[in-house]
């Protein structure tokens, strides 16, 4: 498995999108819950017990069904926080992505389908009832679709409260947990709120009520509405569909329960023009290219000429209605949640730049049509020119229907035709149809939602996950122009121009090789006009993993788009001020132009490209215009389709795949780097167009198809390889002293002797000592592990029926694998890669997950074995393997200093070499804080117990249990982890609401119920956070006020719900205690390898001001500033040397690491400097912790030594200043807004508008049109 890299996520990109995907069927019983990584998370991990525990489908955190031993869950895109595990579960496997293709498993559309088909008459007898039995109200729930005109739903249960002479509700519900699982961005939540607020008066002008409330929790969305339909008398209720797999399955499931509730639930097509399901090719399947479709597309609605018809507006309700239903007119729009929050400023921003509600939506249509899209087919690709129309975001929110939209352009066209007439009307239609092909694609393969490429083969995929690119890409860092001008605006103004998305997902997919789903989360999490569909399918397209016939020779040359697109420079100068004294066409490239241009560059701070294009290019591709980067760094799996096997429309013949395999020296201390190239021949297939992709080794082609003669090629082939394979690994050699190589020396002693004198053992023994990094780090072990099944011959003549044999062999491989692992000490344990190998996942891609798996098996018994455990049962060793991962035990196998705790089966390792532990003093509540984090955050036995109790309030002997063990562990002896943990230190706190909380536990009644045990659980909790503060706080609070040190048993069985009350507010204060301190973490995840958050400002900016520090007129701020910037620097490098001496590694000197704190984001640094170091471990990992002398996290203000002290109203800006920017905005009002980080502009105070020669009587002229204009 690859190492730890850590993709450091924005604020607003926490988690990503992973639709969940269970069948009705009961979930397979064992969950694989990865331990998501923290950096993901806004607020860090979140705990165990809110893990996914909020899915609407009934089947959190479970593995999905049909998955024989699950898939493997410790991949680095999961730790990397694209999957988020408090809402879905894990990843699906590619197994079941192919039983969907091979519609062995329904669409959730056809799930819905079959379910509205059996209950049709049932609901039409409800529909068709008498008047008198029809109920009090129609209601409409409002989801994306927030208009009153040309809304199916809407227009429907109009038209049936008309019929029955009853009124019509609307209904609209915030779901704040839908918002942060769907990645939905602050702006876009703003937007929508203040759309419901336009509709909500729209419809009140009709006597038509929109009641809205906030469901806390998502699962209640669907429960509440069953309830308000019940409390209206409403017997009919209509919405229009969402086609995301989820909200398919919530509509089927809703049509169930409000029929048995007496109550006719009706889902309508109204998002896509034409309903998905609709377009087949003449074979009868779905289109996968969007051409084809496209014809199709237009010819079904020359043929169906309604489906452009706009549906009629709801009437007024009946005079009566209002007084009836009198307090739904009284629901207000709640503002943004906590998780949504916007500054002022911001909310300001985007009021102004996006004007909310259907008018709005139908204004800027309206003038789109009538002023640009005649010149649309020429101007739509320069971002400059400003000639979109811009209502896509309109769209997502549907307060504009895409109907509306092809029909309004079709009215201003010359002929009647959606292909015919204008080419700007015609162009523009046809990228509106985008919208409906990409959905179509989402309903048909629903794995696209799950964080599956539409290529699901492209999984396997071993992208990058380096923090420093990432990073400089989000920021409009990265040193191409056009790239970093594209960034800035989207962070600016949340709105990115089409050729820009393109430009940007293509350089962070094949320039950068990051996971294009990391790129695909910012954007959700930044655009106001988010819309999974479009966005997965145009991320998809760019990275070559999604529907496109021609992926892989597709690479955006960024410079090249840059000269054609904008070739004055106007888009990068309005955005990268850095480069606005620039001229010519150096400004695409300032630093290959040289001269003056790079000069200016480098001297404003603009940075250089961080790609190195002349890295070498694999041996497919020669031209150097197209930059090659599919042999770049560790990302050797692309798959390379020879441009001189394709003919000239993009159909291959049989092409070769290159797997470009690199050992680097730099990275793992080898004497000597050599780069081998295999090449593997495939035969393609080609089906409507698209290229089937069948990766062919050794006697794995169809049989009925290849001759004698071709498998004898192979067999050389093959042969080939092996030869060079063991030229390549007699080259390395690797350094005893080395943590990684210690590790590898480890796991190679462990196989042992190979006695059987078999080639492929031989073979995966060199591969694994040349590995670079940690074990399961590198492509070259996958590889490894492909030749080795083929070798066996462990293929079939057709994909039927190798997927037959994987299924049967994985049910045998477990249990063989549980027998072997725990059986006598004569059986070998590279016996248990034999039996994983070739019987556990000997098809499913060539065994690329195989490796994975029994490394984590055999390493966890060599731990387990350590640790004195000679025997565990079946339920107890998949609890391990579920609760760790590979990363652990190899942290433990390198420490080599195990704990394991019989009672549960909890593995613990201590890392790094432990400190002297007669050094540490723990105090008594220090050392019960640590027994509690144990009990309750460590020990999943513990917790299961808990749930159990709780699961089952009438079984007493399992409550015994549970307090039975829960008392044990209180006395559990953690001397071997003291060496982990010192002690801890703040120097400041606020008094908590209840001065001595231990009193609140003596006066109290018997302890005899569950909701009791739940909150000394709760309680416990609370003591793990308080215990932690005690010295602290013994020094700021009077002895008889002080917090008492955790309670003994007999006083846990004394606590009522009365003193849970008190409870309940100290939890919301150590919460806000929690959230206040000032800690900053150093996360190690290799001796060598560290980030450092959330610094808001990095030291080297700062420190290259140093020779301002001397100037007499330097403002005193700037000079405390550099003074810390300085200390804090020189206290970074000493700790870090402490740390990396421990781990005998070489003393770090100055350069790489500020190199290091390069990657951090922000703009601001902290006031403060830490006074100690903690260690502590955290999901598996040691962390540093720092304390800090000062009360609270305040920050400094940046002060800017080039401008004046700043006026009372400041709008940021970047980077242009004072009357500069009112020159420049005088001069191109009709331009994009400028946008970026870390600067600031004068703007709004009354010199400026004398200055600019404006009347204060004109301001919010000149305001409305400087937000408007972008």
């Amino acid at each position: 498995m690859p190492p730890k890299r850590k993709a450091s996520i924005p604020l607003n990109a926490a988690s990503a999108n992973n639709y969940t995907d269970v069948s009705g069927d009961a979930p397979n019983k064992r969950s694989r819950i990865a331990k998501p990584l923290q950096k993901a998370f806004t607020n860090g991990a979140p705990p165990p017990e809110a893990i996914a525990r909020n899915t609407e489908n009934g089947a959190p955190g479970q593995a999905v069904k049909n998955e024989e031993g699950g898939f493997d869950h410790s991949r680095p895109e999961e730790r990397a926080g694209i999957v988020d595990r408090r809402y879905y579960p894990a990843e699906m496997s590619n197994e079941r992505c192919a039983l969907y293709n091979a519609n062995e498993i329904p669409r959730p559309i056809e799930v819905l389908g079959k379910t509205l088909e059996s209950t049709k008459h049932r609901r039409q007898a409800i529909r068709e009832a008498s008047k008198a039995q029809s109920g009090d109200a129609v209601v409409h729930w409002f989801k994306r679709d927030l208009r009153i005109r040309d809304n199916t739903g809407l227009s429907q249960a109009a038209k049936l409260a008309k019929e029955k002479g009853v009124g019509l509700i609307g209904v609209w519900f915030m779901s704040p947990q839908d918002w942060e699982a769907h990645l939905v961005s602050p702006p876009k939540c703003d937007f929508e709120l203040r759309s419901v607020d336009s509709l909500k008066k729209e419809l009140e002008e009709l006597d038509i009520p929109l009641y809205v409330e906030t469901i806390p929790e998502r699962k209640n969305v669907t429960k509440r509405l069953v309830e308000l339909a019940e409390d209206w008398n409403a017997k009919n209720v209509f919405c229009n569909l969402e086609y995301e797999p989820d909200e398919l399955r919530r509509e089927e499931r809703l049509v169930r329960k409000m029929l048995e509730k007496g109550i006719n639930f009706e889902p309508q097509h109204d998002d896509c023009i034409v309903p998905p399901g609709s377009l087949k090719t003449g074979g009868g399947k779905q289109y996968a290219v969007y051409s084809p479709w496209y014809r199709a597309w237009v010819a079904y609605l020359h043929a169906h000429p309604h489906l452009l018809n706009e549906r009629p507006m709801p009437e007024r309700n009946p005079p009566k209605f209002r007084q009836a239903f009198t307090q739904l007119f009284d629901s207000k729009v709640p503002d943004l949640p906590d998780c949504k929050s916007l500054t002022p400023e911001e909310k300001d921003r985007f009021h102004h730049l996006w004007p909310a509600g259907e008018s709005a939506a139908i204004d800027r249509l309206e003038r789109f049509l009538v002023e640009k899209i005649g010149k649309y087919k020429d101007t739509r690709n320069f971002p400059a020119k400003n000639s979109t129309g811009r209502v896509s975001l309109h769209h997502a929110a549907g307060t504009l229907a895409a109907r509306t939209s092809v029909r309004m352009a079709r009215d201003v066209n010359s002929a009647k035709k959606l292909d015919g007439g204008k080419d700007g009307v015609k162009g523009w239609i046809g990228e509106v149809a985008w919208r409906d092909f990409y959905r179509h694609v989402l309903v048909h393969w629903p794995y696209v939602c799950m964080n599956k490429p539409f290529k699901f083969e492209y999984t396997n995929i071993e992208w990058e996950y380096n923090d420093a690119h990432f990073q400089a890409w989000t920021q409009g860092r990265t040193g191409y122009p056009i790239v970093d001008a594209a960034m800035r605006c989207l962070n600016h103004t949340g709105y990115m121009h089409n050729r820009l998305r393109m430009i940007t997902a293509s350089f962070l997919a094949k320039h950068l090789l990051l996971d294009w789903r990391l790129g695909e989360q910012y954007f959700l999490t930044h655009l106001i006009d988010g819309d999974f569909s479009s966005n997965n399918g145009g991320w998809g397209f760019s990275a070559s993993t999604g529907v496109d016939p021609q992926p892989y020779f597709r690479i955006f040359n960024p410079w090249i788009q840059s000269e054609r697109f904008d070739e004055e420079g106007e888009f990068i100068k309005l955005w990268v001020p850095e480069l606005e004294d620039v001229e010519g066409p150096a400004i695409h490239n300032p630093y290959a132009a040289g001269g003056k241009a790079a000069q200016t560059a480098k001297a404003k701070g603009y940075p250089e490209p961080v790609c190195d294009e002349d890295r070498p290019k694999c041996s497919s591709c020669k031209k150097k215009d197209r930059p090659c980067t599919y042999s770049y760094g560790k990302a050797s799996v692309f798959v390379v389709q020879d441009p001189v096997q394709l003919t000239k429309h993009g159909k291959s013949k049989t092409a070769p795949i290159t797997y470009s395999l690199t050992s680097s020296g730099e990275d793992a201390g080898l004497s000597s780097t050599k780069s081998l190239d295999l090449r593997v021949t495939t035969e393609r297939h080609t089906e409507d167009g698209q290229g089937c992709f069948q990766t062919l080794a050794l006697g794995s082609k169809f049989k009925s198809h290849a001759s004698k003669k071709k498998i004898n090629k192979q067999q050389r082939a093959l042969e080939a390889y092996l030869r060079k394979l063991r030229e390549e690994t007699a080259l390395i050699s690797y350094q005893p002293s080395s943590p990684e190589t210690t590790l590898i020396a480890r796991y190679v002693g462990m196989l042992g002797p190979d006695p059987t004198g078999k080639q492929p053992f031989e073979i995966l023994g060199t591969w694994i000592q040349s590995i670079p990094s940690r074990i399961g780090s590198n492509r070259m072990l996958d590889l490894a592990v492909e030749f080795l099944v083929d070798s066996y011959g462990t293929f079939r003549d057709d994909m039927h029926s190798r997927r037959k044999v994987a299924k049967a062999s994985k049910a045998k491989a477990l249990k063989e694998l549980q027998l072997v692992v725990m059986s006598a000490d004569n059986k070998p344990t590279y016996d248990v890669l034999l039996a994983t190998k070739l019987h556990y996942a000997a098809e499913a891609l060539l065994g690329l997950d195989t490796m994975y798996h029994a490394i984590h098996a055999f390493g966890l018994a060599e731990l387990l074995r350590s640790g004195s455990v000679s025997e565990v049962d079946d339920e107890h060793f998949w609890d391990l393997i579920d609760n760790t991962y590979i990363d652990d035990v190899n942290e433990a196998m390198l420490a080599g200093r195990t704990s394991v705790y019989y009672n549960d089966f909890y593995l613990s390792a201590t890392y790094p070499p432990p400190i002297d532990s007669s050094a540490i003093v723990l105090s008594p509540s220090q050392r019960a804080s640590m027994a509690i984090m144990h009990v309750f955050i460590q020990c999943p036995y513990a917790v299961s117990l808990i749930r159990n109790a709780i699961a089952n309030p009438n079984d007493t002997s399992a409550l015994a249990t549970a307090m039975s063990h829960l008392e044990c562990l209180i006395q559990i002896d953690l001397s071997q982890h003291v060496s982990e943990l010192m002690q801890t230190s703040v120097s400041f706190v606020s008094i908590p609401p209840s001065p001595d909380i231990a009193d609140l536990m003596l006066d109290t009644l018997e302890f005899d119920s569950v909701r009791s045990m739940i909150l000394c659980t709760r309680y416990w909790m609370l003591q793990t956070v308080l215990c932690g503060l005690a010295d602290t706080l013994y020094r700021h609070f009077p002895i008889e006020a002080g917090l008492s040190l955790l309670p003994s048993p007999q006083q846990l069985r004394a606590i009522d719900i009365d003193s849970a009350l008190h409870i309940a507010k100290s939890l919301r204060w150590a919460n806000s205690i929690s959230q206040d301190l000032p800690l900053v973490t150093l996360r190690l995840h290799t001796p060598l390898q560290m980030t450092i958050g959330p610094w808001h400002r990095t030291i080297r900016e700062i420190t290259t001001q140093r020779s301002r520090s001397a100037s007499p007129n330097i403002l005193p701020e700037i000079a405390t500033e550099l003074s810390r910037a300085e200390r804090m620097k020189a206290w970074v490098i000493g700790q870090c040397n402490l740390i990396h001496i421990q781990w005998n590694v070489s003393v770090v000197d100055e350069q790489p690491l500020l190199e290091a704190l390069d990657t951090m984001a922000g703009e601001k640094i902290p006031d403060w400097l830490p006074i100690r170091v903690r260690f502590e471990a955290e999901d598996g990992e040691m962390v540093m912790k720092l304390d800090y002398e000062n009360k609270t996290g305040s920050f400094s203000q940046k002060i800017d030594v080039n401008t004046e002290p700043p006026p009372k109203t400041r709008m940021p800006h970047p980077g242009a200043k004072g009357q500069e920017w009112q020159r420049k905005y005088l001069a191109v009002q009709e331009l994009p807004l400028r946008g970026g980080q870390n600067e600031e502009c004068v703007f709004g105070s009354e010199l400026d508008y004398q200055t600019c020669g404006l009347h204060p009587q004109h301001r919010e002229e000149l305001v409305l049109n400087f937000w408007v204009v972008a």
